[in-house]
């Protein structure tokens, strides 16, 4: 079963995809900011991050460059949450997010449910 870590400061978004997750044969860890996240992300390994980009502690794209320094994670995909982009602004092409000369695939919130699972599923194919 692939792990995904949540990482959103919105309870109720992280509820949703904590099951929708779940419901699609994924085991989920959720983390409400970044700090949590870098403690319980050594212990999980999971093999796709789910991160918000605009976290109340440490911003999204800080907390991934963190996350990127340790050897086990350096490869570890990450889909970035935003709320900075609107789903219109995602058509045609998904927008991505450079940090670090590297690219990240993002999904606008709110998001649809079918698409964020396809993303999902494709990247831990």
């Amino acid at each position: 079963m692939k792990k995904i870590l949540v990482v959103d400061d919105e309870p109720d978004v992280l509820k949703v995809l904590a099951k929708e997750l779940t419901v699609a044969g994924y085991h989920v860890t959720t983390a409400v900011n970044a700090r949590e996240a870098l403690q319980k992300v050594k212990d999980i390994l999971p093999d796709l991050i789910l991160m918000d980009l605009i976290l109340p502690d440490i911003g999204g794209a800080e907390a991934v460059k963190v996350l990127k320094g340790y050897p086990q994670l350096r490869l570890t995909p990450v889909i970035f949450l935003t709320a900075m982009i609107k789903p219109e602004e995602e058509i045609g092409s998904p927008l991505k997010i450079n940090i670090d000369d590297c690219w990240y695939e993002t999904i606008a919130k709110p998001y649809d449910r079918n698409d964020l699972l396809l993303k999902v599923q494709n990247i831990l194919k």
